[in-house]
This record gives C-alpha cells, sequence and structure tokens, in this order.
C-alpha cells in the first residue's frame, strides 16, 4: 500500500468519525421528507417539495453529518405552480403525445423557451440567532416529460467510449422517473448567459439527481463531500458553482469502475480525477461561460457563476489546487468535526417544535406576556448552546448552560429537553452517558446503528413521524403513514388561503389576508420578538413575500388586473 492509498484510508476513518455515512444520509433524507409532509400539511398543499442538498442526505454542511445545516447553506423548497405542463419540443416539432392542454415551448440547451414570469427564487435567510435555517423558495412549472437522457438510451456509452458503470440500482430508479407514467420533470427560471432573464426556464432533473444522491455507498458520498468542499472553499472566489461537484459525482460514477468504490483506499484518486476532468472539459469549449456539460443533459452546459473570472484564470486556479492537492485535503481533514454520538440531530424541526409549546401554551390560558418571554429565554438559552466555550473549561461551560435550561419555563418543557441535548453535544458528550436526563426521544435524536440491519429510508421516516406524535407538542396523528391532524395546523390557515386562490388562478387581497393572519394567530407577534426583528420591519418583510407569492403564481394574469394593495 502506497502513501497515497494510507493517507486516503486514514481520511475515510476521520471522515466516518464526522458522520459521513450512507446510514446517516438516509436519516437526514428521511427527516427533510418528513418535513415536507408537514409543511404540506401545515400550509394545505400538495404543491410543496424539499429539494436541494439537506433532501439529497449529502452536502449541507462539510465538517459533520448530523442533520444540520452550515451558514452558508440553506433548504430548498420548490412550489409547483398549478398551472398547465410544458411540453418541450424539439426544434418546434410537434410530438404525438402531445396533449391539447400543455403548453408547447421550445427547448434548446437545457431550456424551454417560454415566459413564465416567474422570479427565480426568494430567499429566507437565516436567523442570526442560528434557530432558524435559510430557506430558498422556487416556483416551477411542471413539464409534460424529459427531454432526452442520453445515459438510459441503449448503446449508451461514456464520454470516453466505454460501457457505463454506474450501478444498476440507480438506472433502473432513473428509468422508472423518467419512463413511468407520472415523471415529475419540471423548469425553473432561468436563463443562460447568452440570453435575457426571464425569456426561458431551465429543465430541472433534480428528481434525477436525487435518485442518485440518496443511493451513494458511504465511499462515494465521502468522495462527493472532498470535492464539494475544495470547490466551495478552496476555489470559491473564481465562479465554479458548487453543482458542479454534484455534475462531476455523476460522471464519475458513470465511468469509475466499482472495485474503486469499495474501500477509501482510492478517495484521494478518485478527488483529482474529477479535477481532472473538470480541467479537460473546461478546455474542450471556447465559451468564456461554459464550464462543463450536464451529465443528464448532454445538449446543455452547467455555466460559471455571473462575474466569474476568466476561464484561463479559473482552469489555472485548479491545477493549481491539483498539484497541492495533499495540502488542501489536509484543509478539509482539519476542518471535520467529530460526532460525540453515532446519531442525527432535528435541527431543522426545532423551530416548528418551539412554535408548537407556545401555541399550546397560549391555548391553555397562559399569560401572553409569559409565553412571549418564554419564547425569548429559549432563543436566548440557544444562542448560549450555539456559541463555542473559550474561557472556560468544557465541564465548567456545561453547568452554566444547563443552569440556563433549567431556569426555562415548564410551557416549553420539550424544547428545554432538547437545547440540553445540545449542551451535551455541544462539549463533546455523549447522550448515552446522561440518558436519563432526557425526557423525550426527540432531543436525543435518532440512532444509527453501528451494526446490524441497513438503514432504510421508508423505515427512518416512519420512526421519525412517529417521534412528532404524543407527547411531543407537534402531536401529528398519522393515518396510513400520513398526517391528518397536528398542533400548527391552523396557524397558517390565512397563508395556505392565499396560496391556494394564486394556484386557482385567482387574484385575492392580500391586504384582506395579511389582515386576517395578524389577528387570528399569534404566531406572527411571537416570531417578530423571537427574531429580535422591530415590528415595522417584520410588517415590511411579511408584506414583501405575500407580494412575492401573488406575483410568481399570478404572472400570467394581465397587469391590469393585479392590483398592489398591501401599502
Amino acid at each position: 500500500m502506497d502513501e497515497e492509498e494510507s493517507l486516503s484510508i486514514w481520511l475515510s476513518g476521520l471522515m466516518y468519525k464526522a458522520g459521513f455515512s450512507s446510514a446517516n444520509a438516509r436519516i437526514q433524507s428521511a427527516m427533510a421528507s418528513g418535513m415536507e409532509d408537514v409543511l404540506s400539511f401545515l400550509l394545505k398543499s400538495d404543491s410543496l417539495r424539499v429539494f436541494g442538498s439537506y433532501a439529497d442526505g449529502w452536502g449541507s454542511c462539510l465538517d459533520k453529518l448530523d442533520g444540520s445545516i452550515e451558514p452558508s447553506s440553506d433548504i430548498d423548497v420548490t412550489v409547483m405552480s398549478g398551472r398547465q405542463p410544458i411540453h418541450p419540443v424539439v426544434d418546434a416539432q410537434l410530438e404525438a403525445n402531445c396533449q391539447a392542454e400543455h403548453m408547447l415551448a421550445e427547448y434548446k440547451d437545457g431550456h424551454v423557451f417560454f415566459r413564465s414570469g416567474f422570479k427565480p427564487n426568494f430567499s429566507i435567510e437565516k436567523s442570526k440567532l442560528g434557530m432558524v435555517d435559510a430557506f430558498d423558495i422556487i416556483v416551477a412549472l411542471d413539464c409534460c416529460s424529459y427531454p432526452s437522457i442520453e445515459l438510459l438510451q441503449d448503446g449508451y456509452r461514456t464520454r470516453t467510449g466505454r460501457a457505463s458503470c454506474m450501478p444498476e440500482r440507480i438506472i433502473e430508479l432513473l428509468r422508472a422517473e423518467v419512463f413511468g407514467d407520472s415523471p415529475k420533470c419540471h423548469a425553473v427560471a432561468a436563463s443562460p448567459p447568452n440570453l435575457p432573464a426571464g425569456s426561458c426556464m431551465r429543465v430541472s432533473t433534480t428528481l434525477l439527481e436525487r435518485s442518485v444522491m440518496q443511493n451513494l455507498t458511504d465511499i462515494q458520498g465521502q468522495f462527493f463531500i472532498i470535492v464539494k468542499f475544495l470547490i466551495k472553499r478552496v476555489l470559491s472566489d473564481i465562479g465554479l458553482k458548487t453543482y458542479i461537484a454534484k455534475n462531476l459525482l455523476f460522471y464519475m460514477l458513470d465511468e469509475t469502475p466499482v472495485e474503486k468504490w469499495q474501500t477509501g483506499s482510492h478517495l484521494i484518486e478518485l478527488v483529482r480525477t474529477s479535477l481532472e476532468i473538470l480541467v479537460e472539459m473546461m478546455e474542450s469549449t471556447d465559451s468564456e461561460d461554459a464550464c462543463m456539460k450536464h451529465f443528464f443533459l448532454r445538449d446543455a452546459n452547467v455555466y460559471f457563476k455571473k462575474d466569474h473570472k476568466k476561464k484561463a484564470e479559473i482552469v489555472a486556479s485548479v491545477k493549481q489546487t491539483l498539484v497541492k492537492i495533499h495540502e488542501e485535503i489536509g484543509k478539509f481533514a482539519d476542518s471535520l468535526t467529530e460526532l460525540p454520538v453515532g446519531g442525527m440531530q432535528f435541527h431543522a424541526l426545532f423551530s416548528l417544535h418551539l412554535l408548537a409549546e407556545v401555541h399550546i401554551a397560549a391555548a391553555t390560558g397562559t399569560e401572553r406576556d409569559a409565553i412571549i418571554s418564554a419564547f425569548g429565554e429559549v432563543r436566548d438559552a440557544h444562542v448560549a448552546v450555539s456559541k463555542v466555550p473559550t474561557e472556560d473549561s468544557l465541564d465548567s461551560h456545561l453547568k452554566k448552560l444547563l443552569k440556563q435550561i433549567s431556569e426555562l419555563p415548564d410551557c416549553v418543557r420539550v424544547s428545554k429537553d432538547w437545547l440540553k441535548a445540545l449542551a451535551y453535544l455541544r462539549v463533546g458528550k455523549s447522550l448515552d452517558a446522561a440518558a436519563e436526563a432526557f425526557q423525550f426521544s426527540i432531543s436525543k435524536g435518532m440512532r444509527c446503528p453501528a451494526e446490524g440491519p441497513e438503514v432504510q429510508f421508508d423505515g427512518a421516516k416512519s420512526a421519525i413521524l412517529g417521534m412528532l406524535q404524543e407527547p411531543n407538542p407537534l402531536r401529528l396523528q398519522l393515518r396510513d403513514g400520513k398526517i391528518v391532524a397536528c398542533t400548527l395546523e391552523n396557524e397558517l390557515t390565512p397563508l395556505a388561503k392565499l396560496i391556494a386562490a394564486m394556484r386557482d388562478g385567482t387574484v385575492p387581497s392580500v391586504a384582506n389576508v395579511f389582515t386576517e393572519m395578524l389577528q387570528s394567530t399569534p404566531l406572527l407577534p411571537m416570531l417578530i420578538n423571537y427574531r429580535k426583528v422591530e415590528q415595522p420591519r417584520a410588517l415590511s418583510e411579511l408584506r414583501n413575500f405575500t407580494r412575492h407569492l401573488r406575483t410568481i403564481v399570478t404572472s400570467f394574469s394581465p397587469a391590469s388586473l393585479i392590483e398592489d394593495d398591501i401599502d
């Protein structure tokens, strides 16, 4: 065994200790699916989809895999508009299977030439206090079918002319999605650099990508995390999109023999090969804006960021990284956080639990001022838990945190329990060492067994939804695996009405919905207090959000029918 293979095995071992395993990734994907179910129920909509690295299970955090989302990442929520599906047409030729109600749109370079009027996205920033993760809300239009997927064509060969090494289980999943009765292909607002903004929509292969990402082995997932680290942290200022890491992963799975993925001994070799592919693809095109070919849509380019450096500089930077590959991987190894327990935490659901507890307290007649005070005290305790101890010893720091948490009122007892678990984890203590300190299973997260049967997605999701039933404050009620009741189910009714009206193509009065939301729920005032945002600014944020929702879903209506009645 040579030095690089030994280094690769050592690196893979460190990544296992930081939680980077397919079992943990599968549980995080199940958490995302559970969140999608909860949000869909609360907003009374079947049009919401949770996508992105959090749902993929890999890449939402690059120093550990424990269910958390790093500050520079977000949770992607795609809202299907409910409008007529787009039928992508190649060379403007009508296909025989196109239904009359579908909207024809020319397809070229991964885009459909259709003016949707949608904005590319709407971002909700991560709370400065760290308790609410960032969300990126994207509106999409259904497509009735996928464009040609070269990988799935008879006689397919890789770009090097060889038979594909893509695992057969993944090929089967891709075929089921593309050729099934109800493909979930959709298009989002995005135009290539050479066309005006809003002139077309990009065809999304998110569902195909998820079929791959949720079925990676430990080593394949670890490889992806390293490549994403290099692109996001080492090559961050030259114009490479993080999506390029995922695109490189797909090419590597397509071209790399299975034996290379069986152990961690080839990890650094695989990373080097992927960067060499990136250089080769960048140098193979004269376009200054195109980085490489999209893996699934081979007629389409993956572009650099808008304000990227000159391609020659980008190529030179990647080549320099190849020269220093061991040094850069050493920096990655230093950034890893060893997890004190082999389990996943429900970070993304914390704020919903806290809101549910406050809602329950309000319903039982607790004084409003006391409820808001409790909300603020939990916020402050969470800030304390989130800070890395500096002057105190770890034991002393833990003692201070536990004292602060113990003083929280009983009306937020589950949140107290959860914060206590996070405090133990913050100082590197195993939750097993203090198991008697926790009353609720949700606080301890979901343990990934080191041995025994492989963790399955469906089983993990069922267990997660089960944890959200009584005595959990969300109090989910399930029937045949579906949510039929929840503590917060009426809190977002006004917003749900707004979304439903928009999807039906009508233009509701945003001012009326806004007023109803303020009058019918204590949720907004609590959120204002919780985020430490002055009320005028918070109201402005809500106005902007509701205005945006109306605009993106009613963009097909004549402009004269849309009256801005908010201000």
